[in-house]
């Protein structure tokens, strides 16, 4: 049986959402489908190291109610949400701590480093440095240090009462030397301690000694902020839609001095563009560094990249984890010029897996801010090598409502998976086609009712800042965020904005069509009038001879018999100027 998956598009349909105020919970950890692995900064001066590939190294102790523990893992997925840990060894081993979702249940539970001993004479100053991924809630996440192992003195990570909802997967770096500086045997633990569901993930540890200098390049946010009130960074962009861009770096001072000049700058070579400001950050701080300066690129087609450059004006030892790969983007003019906020240019880097069980709906999709007015007819998806073949797919666009605070449905498409899409981009057109208002977001989405459990359905390619792309359960409607991007992408066909503008009253019915249609017009006065036929690849598929018609209403029988299945525009001309029109052809 054919599940009928699109309602008629007359009808209004809303998705109630609060994204813009509301902190939606992370997607469950089962849709993702392992993300290519990130290579992570190294650092000089490394004292000791253990990258969890020995489990003898490791004692676990616990108080907790039920009786839980912290374990060894090899599988990335097995963290409890928003998606796999991102280390960068996590197939040798890696700390994990998952709390249990009982009531009453209390979870108090210590990891510690049972291995060599570790020798600190002659290091006044340490820190330890590891890779960790949970999200905030009201547990606490504690690491322990001591001398002797019975005093131990605690650092927190997270201490159970910052913003909640908020993940953390990053290079953490915590100076313990008021605790390890010169400690003949040194010792540590971690330590999880509450009463919510929650996890924390651990890798690759490292003590190091702390140089007085000592600046750390953690990563870019960049990208434009729009009306969703979120900067997000936008890969693929059509030229109508240029505005400011922010070229951000969260920068950490891991060394033991403040840094009352900090330099960071950005530049793109392709425009001559340089920003160059400079920041204070206090010792053992992470902060965010956004030049003055931003970037308008010019309408001219050009693939742009940034680089990144940070340095302090005192002597700095180590500057081998200032740098920071550049970030590629690309400015295109014309039509069909897909609106993408997925990192394409490193190919398909991940995968979310079908939700629910079998006949569940459900669909994915990113937040897209529009700064001018244009015209989209049609969404581009890539779909995971895995796919399932044959499965049904249904692509939505939806308006952003701040009034009623809601998403509006405007436009919608389905089609199926076939083996040609499989790791490619398809071409998906929406039935009628909308005009995209300045200053409103939207919401592009692809999503499926689920014949097959198997695979990875839609790729996906960067990060995502959470609430800025979801996973939506058809049935309930509930959200959730994803913190890797769909490739899932708008595209823009800024013509369609004159065809909604023309004089000649041109409209074509029956539309989508299946052997003839009929094309209506109005004439200001006589005149000779072609019609011509374009694929979406700009093709000229066919041209009439001029045909005279009278002043006033007329109508033209256009044979698309001899179509294939798919996407045409039919341009209008006379004596008194030429407008287009979509069509779609379905036999």
């Amino acid at each position: 049986m054919i599940r009928q998956l699109l309602l008629p598009i007359s009808l209004l349909i809303v998705i109630s959402s609060n994204a813009q105020k509301v902190n939606y919970p992370p997607a469950p950890a089962s849709v993702y489908i392992s993300y290519k692995q990130e290579v992570k900064p190294t650092q000089k001066a490394t004292l000791w190291s253990d990258d969890v590939s020995v489990g003898a190294n490791w004692n676990f102790t616990n108080a907790s109610t039920p009786i839980l523990d912290w374990s060894i893992q090899t599988d990335s997925t097995v963290v409890s949400t928003s998606g796999p840990f991102q280390s960068g060894s996590t197939l040798n081993g890696f700390l994990v701590f998952k709390s249990d979702t009982s009531t009453g249940a209390v979870a108090d539970a210590y990891a510690e480093y049972v291995g060599a001993p570790i020798d600190l004479t002659g290091f006044p100053n340490v820190r330890i440095q590891f890779e960790q991924q949970f999200i905030s809630d009201s547990n606490q996440r504690i690491l322990e240090v001591s001398q002797d192992g019975i005093s131990w003195s605690p650092f927190v990570i997270s201490d159970g009462i910052s913003p909640t909802g908020v993940k953390h997967n990053d290079l953490t770096s915590v100076d313990i030397s008021s605790v390890a500086g010169n400690a003949g045997n040194l010792h540590f633990r971690f330590h999880f301690s509450g009463t919510q569901e929650g996890y924390w993930a651990i890798d690759d540890l490292q003590l190091q000694s702390i140089d007085s200098v000592d600046l750390r390049a953690v990563r870019v946010d960049w990208g434009t902020t729009g009306a969703w009130g979120v900067r997000m960074p936008y890969y693929s962009v059509v030229s109508m839609q240029l505005s400011p861009i922010e070229f951000c770096l969260v920068a950490a001072n891991d060394g033991l001095l403040d840094q009352d000049t900090v330099m960071y700058s950005v530049s793109i070579p392709s425009e001559g563009f340089i920003s160059l400001d400079t920041f204070s950050i206090q010792s053992g701080e992470t902060d965010t560094l956004c030049p003055q300066g931003v970037f308008v690129p010019s309408s001219t087609t050009s693939v742009h990249q940034a680089d990144y450059q940070l340095q302090s004006i005192s002597s700095e030892i180590n500057t081998l984890n200032n740098s920071i790969e550049s970030t590629q983007f690309e400015v295109l003019d014309g039509n069909w010029i897909p609106y993408a906020r997925d990192d394409f240019f490193h190919g398909i880097q991940g995968g979310i897996k079908a939700f629910g069980g079998p006949g569940d709906g459900w669909k994915v999709g990113n937040v897209f801010d529009v700064f001018h007015d244009d015209y989209c007819v049609v969404m581009e998806v890539v779909f995971h090598p895995s796919a399932p073949v044959g499965e049904e797919v249904f692509g939505q666009l939806y308006l952003f409502d701040t009034l009623l605070n809601e998403f509006i449905l405007m436009d919608q498409t389905y089609s199926s998976i076939q083996p040609s899409d499989l790791g490619n981009a398809k071409v998906m057109p929406f039935y009628s086609g909308t005009q995209l208002s300045a200053g409103s977001s939207y919401l592009v989405t692809i999503g499926m009712y689920n014949s097959s459990n198997s695979g990875g359905v839609v790729a996906t390619a960067g990060t995502s800042k959470p609430n800025t792309s979801f996973l939506i359960d058809e049935g309930t409607q509930e959200f959730y965020y994803l913190t890797e991007t769909p490739m899932v992408r708008l595209v823009f066909y800024p013509e369609g904005l004159e065809e909604n503008q023309s004089d000649f009253n041109l409209s074509i019915y029956p539309n989508p069509t299946n052997k003839v249609t009929t094309v209506s017009f109005d004439l200001p006065s006589n005149s000779p009038v072609n019609f011509s036929i374009v694929d979406v690849s700009g093709k000229k598929i066919e041209q009439t001879e001029s045909i005279f018609y009278q002043e006033g209403k007329n109508q033209y029988e256009l044979n698309t018999s001899a179509l294939l299945n798919g996407v045409y525009f039919v341009t209008f001309a006379s004596d008194f100027g030429s407008t287009t029109k979509r069509i779609i052809v379905q036999h």
